[in-house]
């Protein structure tokens, strides 16, 4: 039976600078009904349905506000069958502290392992799971709107992203929490899918940005700040549904608490510092950015750092509006049931 942590005075998320609407205010898709209807019925027609679909199914309209149908329809078939694998096999892959020389988590793993090939190949086995076939038919939507370049590389980040869900041990992370907080955060942000949540970007204006400007020095910081940002304030929202319900111990707050040997409100607080300071960084070098490519590849550039800015906005605004965090019992007063189901009606 779970131990139910009782916070006699929640704490309150508006720490956090990314709450400040006047530095990320919210911008939705206005597509994002019909892309919820779309996404809805390919998840029917191929059995994918899960039991958190519909209140994730709209993050991808809160992360790409100006994606045409299309692409908002692809980028979000991508993020559910992120969610389908993260909520049926992560967090019990966490959980259960999985080994890799389990037969039974092998088999796991190669399954995963298939999606992500058929995804990156376009190619199905003679006898495919429903979700191989998902990830196929995306692929087959997704390779219309752009580069062979940017899926090659995208199909990397998702592979990578996919496995360290799937077998978190793989990649360093150590069941009682007991690492660096550097090193878990390059693990979260693995496991969070920032990497390739940010190239998606690219997918979303119809751009590919070749590896000289990827790789700009500043450009790399501007999406390591986007990384951590978004990933780091997961773990806020999410800490009642994954450590107090889940008993996970993958959460920033209990790494912060081995490493500090505090406890959780001086973790949150310390939480709260973390994301800022990334959240000043990345606003003061977008904000000085010096543009030195030509004019089309600096046009290119500068929406890409708008779109690093709607994922920013998307990690406070989508949080704060789906049900999947809201709960009597969180330790954050935002995230009460009452206050979430006021924010959803104000949202919709």
């Amino acid at each position: 039976m779970k131990t139910q942590q009782v916070f006699s005075k929640p704490l309150s998320l508006r720490k956090l600078l990314i709450s400040d609407e006047k530095l990320v205010p919210l911008k939705l898709n206005p597509l994002v009904t019909e892309s919820f209807r779309l996404v809805e019925q390919f998840f029917q027609e191929n059995e994918l349905m899960f039991p958190q679909f519909k209140f994730v199914n709209d993050m991808g309209a809160y992360l790409h506000p100006n994606a045409n149908l299309k692409r908002l329809t692809a980028i979000e078939i991508l993020f559910d069958l992120d969610f389908y694998i993260d909520d049926l096999y992560g967090d019990h892959a966490l959980n259960i502290h999985r080994l890799t020389s389990s037969p039974a988590i092998q088999e796991t793993c190669d399954h995963i392992e298939r999606c992500a090939d058929v995804f990156a190949t376009g190619k199905l086995s003679s006898n495919p799971s429903t979700l191989e076939t998902g990830y196929w038919k995306l692929r087959k939507v997704m390779e219309i709107e752009t580069t062979e370049c940017w899926l090659e590389r995208f199909a990397e980040l998702l592979k990578e992203h996919l496995m360290a869900t799937i077998n978190p041990l793989a990649y360093g992370w150590v069941p009682d929490a007991s690492i660096s907080v550097d090193d878990y955060i390059t693990i979260r942000e693995l496991i969070s899918g920032m990497h390739m949540t940010i190239d998606l970007i690219e997918f979303d204006l119809g751009i590919y940005l070749p590896n000289n400007v990827i790789y700009h020095a500043v450009v790399t910081k501007l999406r390591q700040c986007c990384m951590k940002i978004a990933a780091l304030t997961n773990d806020l929202f999410s800490y009642e549904k994954e450590v107090l319900q889940g008993e996970l111990t993958f959460n920033l707050i209990v790494v912060l608490q081995k490493n500090l040997r505090c406890g959780f409100e001086q973790a949150v607080e310390a939480a709260f510092n973390l994301i800022n300071e990334e959240t000043k960084a990345f606003y003061e070098l977008s904000q000085n950015f010096v543009y030195c490519w030509d004019s089309t590849i600096n046009s290119d550039v500068k929406h890409y750092i708008e779109g690093m800015k709607h994922q920013i906005a998307a990690t406070w605004h989508w949080q704060m509006s789906t049900g999947r965090y809201c709960s009597p019992n969180s330790p954050f007063i935002e995230l009460r049931k009452a206050n979430c189901d006021l924010q959803h009606k104000i949202n919709f």
